[in-house]
């Protein structure tokens, strides 16, 4: 389900076969967040424990009810915490526990549970937009009990940007090393977040803390098979295209990628949506990123047009000489909603932890 243009009627939970009885909001933060859903969602009314995922939510509407969060209680709420804190109830209690510590948390998860320690979290980086999704089904094939951390782009929301890589995959591992201390480290990634996660496991093995195992998902192949993204085009056409880009001046390209972003984000609450800019400089910096070789064990998961760059590109090999690659979906756009993903993701990290 995705946010219509406009409602013409709300939908009637009835209507839904939603798997909760109706549950009243109590106080003025559930209340508050469960209207949000009824706005976004166009239903009659959600109640206190209605599920974001249940309802039908997806990462569109994820970014509107982020937003809308923010903009009525002043609190900023990471989509990715809808994974574990889906419902008007789940998220007011976050956000309360939040507001009484009166902690600027950064980190694109709530702080971990003590019982969240007993399996190692993964933490992931997200694709191209900032922050990713992954569907029900995905997250259904992970074992019992594993939690994922997803990291969300800082700046998305407004503030601080980064202009670099290096410097974002700096940033998540003090968030890494901040909520999750001690421990093995999982790291995982989607899309164009493997340029990402390959620069944070360099870092961590540099600061003494090396990642266990490393998983990307469909990392993302030049058509001239390199590992990156941006300039290196094979079609005449493109070529010239990404070559007059390269040339221009850093804002102008910043200005041209904002505007591509900005005409891909426009929903029904266009003005609500995360920044342009934000994702506009990290595209800069994916495309600028020169990818330094990774020695580290990597299984990598990818569609089909990308499985031979990724089994035999010479390239790859030098920069990942230790991978294990599988072919998993078809098309790109089907890797954050494959189960036999996230069971290939889980079962190489439970083989690393016995190997450790």
């Amino acid at each position: 389900m995705t946010v219509d243009s406009a409602h013409a009627s709300l939908m009637t939970r009835a209507s839904l076969g939603l798997p909760t009885p109706y549950v009243a909001p109590k106080g003025e933060l559930e209340t508050t967040i469960a209207k949000i859903f009824d706005r976004v969602f166009g239903i009659d009314r959600v109640g206190a424990e209605d599920d974001f995922f249940d309802i039908g939510g997806d990462s569109l509407v994820a970014e509107t009810i982020s937003m809308e969060i923010l903009q009525q209680t002043g609190h900023e709420f990471p989509m990715s915490w809808l994974l574990e804190h889906g419902s008007p109830r789940k998220i007011a209690a976050v956000l309360g526990k939040k507001a009484e510590s009166n902690k600027q948390t950064t980190a694109s998860e709530a702080p971990l549970a003590a019982k969240d320690k007993v399996r190692p979290p993964i933490f992931v980086v997200h694709g191209r937009r900032g922050y990713t999704m992954p569907a029900p089904q995905f997250l259904q094939a992970l074992a019992k009990g594993q939690k994922l951390r997803m990291f969300e782009l800082p700046g998305i929301r407004g503030g601080h940007y980064y202009e670099r890589v290096e410097d974002i995959a700096a940033t998540y591992i003090d968030q890494l090393n901040h909520e999750y201390p001690e421990g093995p480290v999982l790291l995982a990634s989607f899309c164009a977040g493997g340029l990402i996660a390959i620069e944070m496991a360099n870092q961590l093995a540099e600061k003494g803390r090396p990642v266990e195992h490393l998983v990307l998902c469909d990392p993302p192949v030049r058509r001239n098979g390199t590992l990156g993204v941006g300039t290196d085009k094979i079609d005449l056409q493109d070529g010239l295209k990404a070559l007059l880009l390269h040339l221009l001046p850093r804002t102008l390209r910043l200005r041209y990628y904002e505007l591509r972003w900005s005409k891909r984000g426009r929903t029904r609450f266009a003005d609500q949506n995360l920044s342009a800019k934000a994702r506009a400089k990290l595209y800069a910096a994916y495309v600028d990123h020169r990818i330094r070789p990774y020695n580290g064990p990597v299984t990598v998961l990818t569609s089909r047009a990308r499985f031979p760059a990724m089994r035999d590109g010479s390239q790859v090999a030098s920069l990942l000489p230790n991978r294990t690659v599988h072919l998993v979906v078809e098309r790109h756009g089907e890797i954050t909603a494959e189960p036999r993903a996230a069971e290939l993701m889980q079962e190489a990290f439970d083989a690393a932890l016995a190997e450790g």
